[in-house]
């Protein structure tokens, strides 16, 4: 039981870290449904397929489910200096060496490229223009690379 309150004190603790994290972002990518509710069947799958008759584990396996799910919740976009990336994965503007810029028809593709093999990928509400000036005002000092739809 002493080992249920303490993985309970630690998500607590780690659920108001990211808060700041959320707070910051200024630029957001839409929500995905398709993640929330993909988050939603494994976390009920979870619950269906380890669920037993001891209160602890029956706990255990509620909170990572739970957690599954707030985790898919979380937003993701651009802060003043970093990008948060899953809703608790942010990387400084200033290790990244490029952004592609790709405009789409109501959002912009945005590949941020860490190095030559490590990249990810955002689509922004946002145009081209608005991206562009945020960007310019950011810590970003990297290449911006504007790509051109066809």
């Amino acid at each position: 039981m002493f080992e249920m309150w303490i993985i309970i004190i630690a998500l607590i603790s780690w659920c108001m870290l990211h808060l700041n994290n959320q707070r910051s972002i200024i630029i957001y990518a839409p929500f995905n449904v398709v993640k929330i509710l993909l988050a939603v069947v494994v976390s009920v799958a979870l619950l269906v397929f380890f669920w037993n008759t001891d209160i602890n584990n029956d706990i255990r396996i509620t909170l990572i489910a739970s957690l599954l799910v707030v985790i898919s919740m979380l937003k993701e976009g651009i802060s003043q200096n970093k990008v948060v990336k899953l809703g608790l994965l942010s990387e400084s503007l200033q290790n990244i060496e490029s952004i592609e810029i790709e405009e789409e028809t109501d959002y912009c593709r945005v590949q941020f490229n860490k190095s030559a093999k490590n990249s990810y990928v955002l689509n922004l509400n946002c145009s081209k223009s608005e991206l562009l000036h945020f960007l310019s005002s950011s810590s970003f000092r990297g290449n911006i690379i504007q790509k051109i739809n066809r």
